[in-house]
């Protein structure tokens, strides 16, 4: 088992409860969301922006349908959600939409049309500079890491940086995009808080602008991890 973090003093275990019943996702022939999370908790981002129930019925898909390593569990993952491994299936597709909203929250504000320019690099898809966009700050060159990502930088270059049609800024794209990224990372690190590696800056152990505790502190709260 690899090293716990020291920072935070925590005793971590691996383990895992039986899957619970809670229906597999599926979509239409439209790419819609087809089963119905509508019973499913709600997110922090339905707190502050409007329309945002949508997103969190994305997310829900994204982690039943791309997101078996999450919901297996991690190494660390008892530091976000104590009760995590005897939750059922459901209330930990909920869990792991919790922390991307609250992941969400730091990264971008909740804002699905953010853009920040990463100085001094060039995006490998789009060839100009590299920017994060959307509600989890993701780039074109993402697609690298997961060519499952459906972002289409040929097409959204007619359309201004702002626009919502772009495909990167849907958020159906980009969450499903950022729940791929994490469930690769947990593959490979078997935890949600690593140094080197890590996609988001705000679970980044090394990160200047890294938020753990108050992410932990979050999630920590969400009703099935009390």
């Amino acid at each position: 088992m690899r090293k716990f973090l020291a920072a935070f003093s925590l005793i971590l275990f691996l383990g895992c409860a039986p899957a619970g019943d809670a229906p597999r996702a599926g979509t239409d022939d439209n790419g819609a969301v087809s089963t119905d999370y509508s019973a499913y908790s709600s997110l922090s981002w339905e707190q502050t922006a409007p329309n945002a129930r949508s997103w969190s019925l994305h997310v829900f898909e994204a982690i039943d349908r791309h997101g078996e390593d999450l919901i297996f569990g991690s190494e660390d993952v008892l530091s976000f959600c104590p009760l995590y491994y005897s939750l059922n299936r459901k209330e930990r597709i909920e869990f792991w939409g919790f922390l991307f909203s609250v992941i969400s929250k730091y990264e971008s504000n909740h804002n699905p049309a953010a853009r920040t320019l990463e100085e001094n690099r060039r995006d490998a898809i789009s060839g100009g500079p590299l920017y994060s966009e959307g509600l989890l700050m993701l780039s074109y060159q993402d697609q690298q890491i997961v060519p499952e990502c459906q972002f289409d930088h040929q097409t959204d270059q007619r359309l201004a940086v702002t626009d919502l049609r772009r495909s990167i800024l849907q958020p159906k794209n980009n969450l499903e995009c950022g729940v791929r990224i994490m469930a690769r990372q947990l593959k490979k690190y078997d935890r949600i808080v690593i140094g080197n590696g890590a996609h988001w800056g705000v679970i980044q152990s090394n990160s200047r602008v890294q938020k753990i505790l108050e992410i932990i502190s979050s999630t920590r709260k969400f009703s099935s991890c009390q």
